[in-house]
Formats: structure tokens, sequence, C-alpha cells
């Protein structure tokens, strides 16, 4: 599932998520 394409899983979607995901965990451990 990582990096898979295809999936039914939007890829730029997925990192977006990803990326705000990131960046609210480290505001968070901030």
């Amino acid at each position: 599932m990582h990096g898979a394409t295809g999936n039914g899983w939007p890829r730029p979607l997925f990192n977006r998520s990803s990326r705000h995901r990131a960046r609210l965990l480290t505001f968070h451990l901030l």
C-alpha cells in the first residue's frame, strides 16, 4: 500500500494527507 498506484487511493490526496498529518504530529511534539 506504500507508493502503490491503481489501488483506488489518490496518490496526490494521500501525499497531502500524509504531509498534513506529519505537520500536525510535529506541532504536537513541539
